[in-house]
């Protein structure tokens, strides 16, 4: 298999399904640059000292669309050519918000003639809440409630799936990060082939 070229692998789930986890595991295998969502989020959020279970004001969310700004201009002007990306965001439902993340991240990599690569990652309920509710998230600024979780799910809450040709998605209830990733680099690797 030809290995993965200027590709921008984005992993795309609920929050707690394990999307940092799985993307920490890639980014050692393809290899590739980490651009958790949380990344940028808690540049500013860890200024704000807002309590995890209150909705982050408009204005905070606004700062932190300049910093992605910033982050995907450099991918395009800057960055070498066949270097990868992996992003992570929770995006789900059709909210113009999320609709406008995924167009601005996939636009960036196709301004490198890349390969954009969204990958949905699922797990069943009873994995997700266990993952959702441990306290290593917590250390990242996360929230680690569940009921949030609870209240996610309740409104039947899917993720953002796109009809993309490069698109997978994969159910990571019963693997472990590092067969997630050795999953999503082998199709990373047949989309750049």
């Amino acid at each position: 298999m030809a290995l993965a070229k200027n590709a921008l692998v984005h992993l795309i789930g609920l929050p707690g399904v394990g999307k940092l986890t799985i993307a920490r595991e890639l980014a050692s295998a393809l290899p590739a640059h980490l651009m958790d969502n949380h990344a940028s989020n808690n540049l500013v959020f860890s200024l704000l000292n807002i309590p995890r279970d209150q909705s982050i004001p408009e204005a905070a969310w606004v700062e932190v669309r300049k910093i992605r700004a910033a982050v995907l201009n450099t991918i395009t002007t800057l960055a070498p050519r066949d270097d990868n990306y992996i992003f992570t965001n929770a995006l789900y439902g059709e909210d113009e918000k999320d609709l406008r993340v995924i167009e601005q991240v996939r636009s960036t990599i196709e301004a490198r003639d890349g390969h954009y690569i969204p990958v949905v990652i699922t797990c069943d309920s009873a994995e997700h809440r266990a993952r959702y509710t441990n306290t290593q998230r917590h250390e990242k600024l996360k929230p680690t409630d569940g009921k949030i979780l609870d209240d996610i799910l309740a409104e039947g809450e899917q993720p953002l799936r796109q009809k993309h040709a490069n698109a997978s998605e994969i159910d990571v209830t019963h693997l472990t990060p590092a067969q997630a990733a050795a999953a999503i680099k082998a199709h990373a690797e047949q989309v750049c082939a």
